[in-house]
């Protein structure tokens, strides 16, 4: 079992899971990996000020193999499959406003 996997079992997340082992489609949807990106000043400075609190960091799963330096991102298709809408995460935390992604949706009848 994945990380993702078993992150969605653990939440009960309702949506689909597509794994890609040679990480073509990843590549075609322009998303990189990146240590400097990922491990930056903003994400170093939340984990030192949670440890500071004494809030408990969340463990990573034993036993499975992951690559914590993927970038993500958000996509949205149509009914047709086709891509309307494309956000590439900067750091880990970026993601798009809700906003963003309702109007989005809204273009994609």
């Amino acid at each position: 079992m994945s990380g993702a996997e078993r992150w969605l079992d653990e939440t009960k997340c309702p949506f689909p899971y597509y794994s890609e082992p040679s990480r073509s489609l990843y590549q075609l949807l322009g998303l990189k990996r990146s240590i400097k990106n990922v491990w930056n000043t903003v994400t170093i400075g939340y984990y030192g000020a949670q440890m500071a609190k004494g809030i408990s960091l969340p463990k990573g799963y034993t036993n499975i193999k992951d690559d914590p330096h993927q970038m993500g991102g958000d996509f949205i298709l149509d009914k047709h499959s086709q891509l309307k809408f494309v956000y590439r995460s900067k750091v880990p935390a970026d993601r798009p406003s809700v906003d963003l992604i309702l109007a989005a949706l809204e273009n994609t009848h």
